[in-house]
């Protein structure tokens, strides 16, 4: 008996992808929510729609808990990801999100962070973005 194996269109049709990763880029001690050090800027092609399927990022060792993290597109933060001093995933360990984030065409994303301690921190960043054709 032969088991029939599934040939049809991928579930995701994905055609184009950027892994964009930065750091580290040092957070200066004793900042506030006003003074955010950017870490990851990036524009999202035309033309193709464009979703965040990883996000990622890490502090140094002692920097968890005093550096907060924040996701924005077009300078508005997005709800889950606000000045959070948590690790949304690691940038080694490409773990997906478990819902991606549709982003606009042409959006500026950017990561950015201040520090609550009296100590510098490096910080880093990643974001795998996918790209689809539009649903015809």
């Amino acid at each position: 008996m032969s088991q029939s194996v599934y040939t049809g269109p991928d579930v995701r049709p994905t055609i184009d992808s950027d892994d964009v990763f930065a750091g580290p880029v040092q957070i200066p001690s004793g900042g506030s929510p006003a003074g955010l050090t950017n870490i990851l800027t990036y524009q999202t092609k035309p033309g193709k729609r464009c979703f965040i399927s990883v996000l990622a990022n890490d502090v140094d060792q002692g920097g968890i808990g005093s550096v907060y993290f924040r996701l924005a597109v077009n300078g508005s933060p997005l709800p889950r990801y606000t000045l959070t001093p948590n690790q949304w995933g690691s940038p080694q360990l490409l773990t997906p999100l478990p819902v991606r984030i549709e982003v606009p065409q042409l959006a500026t994303v950017t990561v950015d962070a201040y520090n609550s301690s009296g100590t510098n921190r490096n910080a880093f960043a990643r974001i795998i973005f996918e790209y689809e054709d539009f649903a015809l």
